[in-house]
Formats: C-alpha cells, sequence, structure tokens
C-alpha cells in the first residue's frame, strides 16, 4: 500500500468572498476533517 501523507494549507487564496467583506471559511476545513475521522480512516503517514 501506498504511503498517505496529508498536506494541510487552509489558504483562502484564489477563493470568492461568499458575500462581500466575508472569508470563505477554508481556514476551519483541517479541523472540519479531523472532526468527522477522515484523518483517522485514511491512516496518513504524516500530517504536514
Amino acid at each position: 500500500m501506498k504511503k498517505i501523507y496529508i498536506v494541510e494549507f487552509p489558504s483562502n487564496l484564489g477563493l470568492k468572498e461568499p458575500q462581500p467583506n466575508k472569508e470563505p471559511g477554508v481556514k476551519h476545513l483541517p479541523e472540519w476533517l479531523k472532526k468527522h475521522d477522515l484523518y483517522n480512516s485514511l491512516n496518513p503517514e504524516s500530517i504536514l
């Protein structure tokens, strides 16, 4: 089986604002993925 590496890069760069002066919620994505057990399911070699 190939090793899996997760690279967390919660950046809004290049994303449109959902509403004027409202930041996209990408910065919360790593926390959400952990909360919903994606990281445990993938069993990564490393999280960067």
